[in-house]
């Protein structure tokens, strides 16, 4: 199976090649591997595609229903309803009811049902199972491709909550279904046995993708899900907007043939605990890249605390876990070697990041977080995950000349930590560098006194960064952010110089 895209070509198909084939995927005993079929360049195209199935983003908030065809959010006192199958709608001529993507194909098997119990979460597997008849060769695919994948062992709450999803599934739909194929002799949906929903129910739940902008919806797409995560990623995606969702996979380093693409799923400005953690919840999935497995995180101490020591003094020494992806990992003091256990840490960070949330929450002032920020650096290291987000909302606080150089110091600091974990740029490397820039030049700006060379070449230097990370990210609002910021120095020097 190869896969890109053409141009700028609407998405007819899920996937079709661009420029040349890219990527290959393989089918091995260990698993399925997308891998580079040539070098390529970093902001290079590795392949496009647009999702194959759409649905509904679970769970509603109270009070709220999915449209069963746009998947918009209705309130409940104002629902109305599919003429055919009853099933909740936005409007009645909403244009998505007769998509086969949503609600197109699967009206005829929901109105079969003798129940109002509207339960969205079936959904998403039918219109998976609707492939075999709108999208045969994907639909091939996909059953080559659970066939290959390994069995994960659930926990016992999500197994019952997935068997009750495929009973009521089968008892309410695909039975009745099942009953009016025998008896017109017509075949809408050949396979729909109990062994594959359960297999179709365990892989949506990872293989989904919210929809940008916080739209109520999820996408599946082919070959994106094929794609292991890492917390060094070797890829970024971009997804376009309604209505092709089109999604598209980049280098963001140089990739040699035959090297298996990687990209990321979760939040890498966390420490490796909380990173973990949410991959293992969201994608049922494990990490052991070269930032997970080192204790420092690539030198920069993200998730390290300060050692309290054991006696009335704080010792001055830094705690860091022997075996960061181990649960049963020890964390020892580079100083004064004490030993804590793994559980005991993270109750204590988890401890302090609610501390961080309700202070957050409260939309403090900047003298309020501070003092907060002051109080946390007593157990934190100054590079800890926590006091980088405390400083990301810090320096949006602060403002007038006479904050400039703090900020600019909060702002370097962060982003010597954010180049270290985004080697090849990325959208938060932009945004700290955009701070740092506006800083600095505030301050020079405005300076009455001789301009040092260095402080020209440091703007010139910023400017330039980003310059080289918007062009390979394909952010219109970014880089017309860093365009203003070029057009400021520039015309600085032109008056100065």
């Amino acid at each position: 199976m190869n896969v890109g895209s053409v141009g700028n070509q609407p998405c007819v198909d899920a996937r079709s090649v661009e420029c040349d084939i890219v990527t290959s995927v393989d089918f091995t005993e260990e698993g399925v591997c997308v891998k580079a079929a040539r070098d390529l360049l970093p902001g290079e195209t590795i392949f496009s595609e647009c999702p194959l199935v759409l649905g509904p983003k679970l769970p509603p908030e109270d009070g709220q229903v999915h449209c069963v065809g746009c998947c918009r959010l209705v309130s409940t006192e104002k629902v109305l309803h599919c003429s055919d199958c009853a099933w909740p709608v936005c409007d009645p001529q909403c244009e998505d009811l007769k998509n086969p993507k949503t609600h197109g194909l699967e009206c005829q098997v929901l109105k079969l049902a003798q129940t109002q119990n509207f339960r969205f979460e079936i959904l998403f597997p039918l219109r998976i199972l609707f492939l075999q008849t709108n999208n045969k060769p994907e639909w091939t695919s996909l059953i080559q491709l659970l066939s290959n994948k390994k069995s994960e062992d659930p926990n016992i709450h999500d197994l019952n909550t997935q068997n009750n999803h495929v009973e009521f599934l089968q008892d309410n739909f695909l039975v009745p279904l099942a009953k009016v194929e025998a008896e017109t002799g017509t075949m809408i949906l050949e396979e729909k046995s109990k062994e594959l929903l359960e297999k179709i129910f365990d892989y949506v739940k990872t293989a989904t993708f919210e929809a940008p902008n916080n739209s109520p919806m999820q996408l599946y797409y082919p070959t994106v899900p094929l794609i292991p995560h890492s917390c060094t990623p070797n890829s970024f995606q971009t997804t376009t907007e309604a209505p092709t969702y089109k999604i598209t996979i980049r280098a963001n380093s140089p990739i040699s043939k035959n090297t298996p693409i990687t990209s990321s799923y979760i939040n890498l400005f966390e420490g490796t605990h909380e990173r973990l953690f949410h991959l293992k919840t969201t994608k049922n999935a494990l990490c052991s890249c070269p930032r997970c497995t080192d204790p420092t995180e690539l030198g920069t101490f993200f998730s390290a605390l300060k050692c309290l020591g054991t006696r009335t003094e704080p010792c001055g020494g830094t705690q860091l876990p022997l075996e960061p992806t181990s649960a049963s990992t020890m964390w020892v003091c580079d100083k004064c070697k004490i030993e804590l256990p793994n559980d005991q840490m993270v109750q204590f960070v988890r401890h302090l990041g609610g501390e961080v949330a309700k202070v957050l929450d409260r939309k403090p002032t900047a003298d309020e977080l501070e003092e907060f920020l002051a109080k946390l650096l007593m157990f934190l290291h100054p590079n800890h995950f926590y006091v980088c987000q405390v400083k990301q909302v810090l320096i949006k606080l602060y403002d007038g000349e006479d904050l400039a150089k703090t900020k600019g110091d909060i702002c370097l600091s962060l982003v010597e930590i954010a180049r270290k974990l985004y080697p090849c740029g990325g959208l938060l490397l932009v945004e700290l560098l955009h701070g740092l820039f506006e800083a600095r030049f505030s301050i020079m700006g405005k300076s009455e006194d001789l301009v040092k060379n260095e402080d020209v070449d440091e703007l010139a230097d910023l400017v330039k960064e980003m310059k080289s990370i918007t062009e390979a990210l394909f952010d219109p609002q970014l880089a017309q952010v860093v365009t203003q910021d070029a057009s400021t120095f520039t015309d600085w020097l032109k008056n100065h110089h």
